[in-house]
């Protein structure tokens, strides 16, 4: 019986649905989904080489295609990738070949005329890279494909809300993310913090994501903080749990309509008193540590009065910052703790 369990173990070790109770499963985590993933348009593509730029700076883990669309080859692979992002809510950013070609250098991938390029990133670099094949019905095959995927990526667990899909989404208790697509707070915690908790957490529920970048881009300066004041990210609408005026990133447990906890994200207030750098103003303080229940068990709960080394922070003469490298030891347990809290007790699911 011995012999026969050794035998067997390899093989039962590739089957992907075994990988990780083999202790190797080595499959692309995917950052974010999106409920509303559409299909690919090819006369209006949704994402730009801008958007391609900021996911590999920000080190996001995601699909694309290159296509040259008067192949065979594409009319094949096409309703096939709009189907699984349609399906399993995954975005596949889309490039022509002749837009991609006098960019491939610089992103490192070898496009051909007359072929389908697909390519799945790890953490901003590249992982997989396939082409359409006569010889290998990956491509031109659904069922391949899928079963191809099955083994390869595992889906998000942070998805993409719309504006419309909020109050569906929170109607039974949801954790919602709101964030920017330009904030460097939000870029820094993404890759590190949710990124690590989501690979500890696989069986995790679902947050969901609004990125609140729209507002700030499009609005006057009225109309982007009525934005943030009715949604909570702010204290006028939110006294317990919004902070100031509204920043990004931040966390907001909502059920029916109620704000039930918050958490945030660096946004800390830094100044030199005595000759000394201390926080002046944090989300964490004292007074609001009682209305912080995930708090109980993080060992520096309150971060307002607490007094940083010189090296902690950037000091450039008219304004000082808490470097992110050193404020994120104390905000990675926090952000944990709020998700340990309230996770396992949002109802909305895909």
């Amino acid at each position: 019986m011995k012999k026969l369990v050794k035998i067997l173990l390899p093989f039962l070790c590739l089957n992907a649905s075994l990988l990780s109770a083999c202790g190797s499963d080595n499959r692309v985590q995917l950052s974010f989904g999106n409920i509303n993933a559409s299909a690919i348009n090819e006369k209006t593509p949704k994402f730009s080489f801008a958007d391609l730029d900021s996911k590999i700076e920000n080190k996001e883990s995601f699909l694309m295609t290159v296509a040259d669309t008067t192949c065979a080859c594409w009319s094949d692979f096409r309703p096939i990738i709009n189907s699984y992002s349609t399906e399993k809510h995954v975005d596949c950013l889309f490039f022509k070949y002749d837009e991609f070609v006098s960019r491939s250098a610089k992103y490192g991938i070898d496009v051909v005329k007359g072929t389908t390029k697909f390519v799945i990133y790890e953490e901003g670099k590249v992982k997989v890279d396939m082409k359409s094949s006569s010889s290998d019905k990956t491509m031109r095959d659904k069922d391949s494909f899928y079963k191809f995927m099955d083994g390869t990526v595992k889906l998000p667990k942070a998805y993409l809300i719309s504006e419309q899909d909020y109050s569906t989404v929170t109607e039974n208790g949801a954790i919602i993310y709101f964030e920017r697509s330009k904030c460097g707070d939000c870029n820094f915690l993404n890759p590190t913090v949710l990124a690590n908790y989501v690979k500890k957490h696989p069986d995790m529920n679902n947050i969901y994501v609004l990125d609140c970048q729209e507002w700030k881009d499009n609005l006057d300066v009225v109309s982007y903080q009525a934005k943030k004041n009715n949604y909570g990210i702010s204290k006028t609408n939110n006294p317990e749990y919004g902070y100031d005026t509204g920043v990004f990133p931040f966390f907001s447990y909502v059920k029916k309509g109620y704000y039930l906890s918050g958490a945030v994200a660096f946004n800390d207030e830094v100044s030199k008193v005595n000759g000394k750098y201390v926080i002046t103003n944090s989300y964490y303080t004292s007074e609001r540590q009682e209305k912080l229940d995930y708090l109980a068990n993080v060992d520096k709960k309150v971060l307002k009065g607490m007094e940083l080394s010189s090296d902690d922070v950037s000091d450039n003469g008219e304004f000082i910052s808490w470097e992110q490298e050193k404020a994120i030891k104390y905000y990675e347990p926090i952000i944990n703790a709020f998700l340990d809290t309230y996770l396992p007790q949002v109802n909305y699911s895909l």
